[in-house]
């Protein structure tokens, strides 16, 4: 359909796909001690692990005004369609550029929050933004919740809403085995001491 647009027409509505995610987990401790806990290097290195990260790379980590600003380079291991890859990725490995921002200084107290955009080398016509707010769990004494929200937005004709499910059922995935790999780190720290 064609919508107007300062004097001019484009063709936007029919190529631009919008979905919302809203995805929350408990986790088996205090929110924080879990600010605490996913801060440190082990853990991140035990996440990555866990998740099964190909690559990780921290480009940068800064104060902008009042805000702390890190973006990271992410190369996972997800199941993308054969007829998808072939069309989009064709040989490359995806690789996921996320930038997050929050009040310098609050990133160890519940409740936490932080933003975070999300782009790709597949396409610049994909974009994921949100926020998330992790925070003890109501009427649950040490277990906290890790909410994520926000929406991705594709505006890649003909593949739109395969991308969006795409990046929407990766990202539920990924925060369904959060609080599993959370036990399993708890776990390995109790063996540790």
């Amino acid at each position: 359909r064609r919508v107007p647009w300062r004097g001019r027409f484009r063709r936007d509505l029919a190529s631009r796909a919008m979905v919302a995610f809203d995805v929350q987990v408990e986790l088996p401790l205090d929110a924080a001690s879990y600010l605490r806990e996913k801060d440190s290097e082990a853990y991140k290195q035990f996440h990555a692990d866990a998740m099964g990260t190909l690559e990780q790379e921290y480009l940068s980590s800064e104060i902008v005004d009042g805000e702390a600003v890190t973006v990271t380079r992410t190369v996972p291991t997800i199941d993308i369609p054969w007829a998808l890859r072939r069309a989009i990725l064709g040989n490359r490995r995806a690789e996921f550029i996320d930038t997050r921002r929050w009040t310098h200084g609050a990133h160890l107290t519940p409740p936490f929050s932080q933003r975070f955009h999300i782009t790709n080398n597949i396409t610049d016509r994909c974009v994921v933004t949100g926020v998330i707010v992790i925070a003890d769990a109501p009427g649950v004494p040490g277990a906290c919740s890790v909410r994520a929200h926000g929406e991705a937005v594709v505006t890649l004709k003909g593949f739109g809403p395969a991308v969006e499910k795409l990046v929407v059922s990766n990202l539920r995935a990924s925060y369904d085995r959060l609080p599993g790999i959370v036990e399993d780190w708890m776990a390995t720290r109790r063996a540790d001491a």
